[in-house]
């Protein structure tokens, strides 16, 4: 809510916020986190340096399940680990369709990925 104030530069309380975002159009903070946060691993998927990452593709990959491109799916003992960026991404990663995860352009993966999110 405040960063919808932010940004319309509107600070009075009489105003609605709900009415605000609907005129900026704004995508949920979640939404944009996911997209924010794919961007980042396609970054990394497409990087050419080697990293120390432990991303590992999988033995056997279902077409039906996932992407040509998925990856392991990392698990920790801890739920703050579990719930942290990098398995997050991963899983958003898998779930995404081929044509989308393919694209080796990061505008153009950007773009499609709003569209996606709708």
């Amino acid at each position: 809510n405040r960063a919808v104030r932010f940004i319309s530069r509107n600070y009075n309380f009489c105003c609605s916020v709900t009415q605000l975002k609907m005129d900026y159009s704004l995508q949920l903070l979640s939404t944009r986190r996911n997209i924010s946060l794919l961007c980042l691993f396609h970054k990394y998927v497409n990087s050419t340096k080697m990293t120390r990452l432990p991303i590992e593709r999988p033995s056997y990959l279902s077409t039906r399940l996932h992407n040509r491109l998925s990856f392991l799916r990392m698990y920790g003992k801890t739920n703050s680990f579990n719930a942290s960026a990098l398995p997050h991404a991963i899983t958003l990663w898998n779930d995404h369709p081929d044509n989308l995860v393919s694209d080796t352009k990061p505008v153009s993966f950007r773009n499609k990925l709003i569209l996606h999110f709708g």
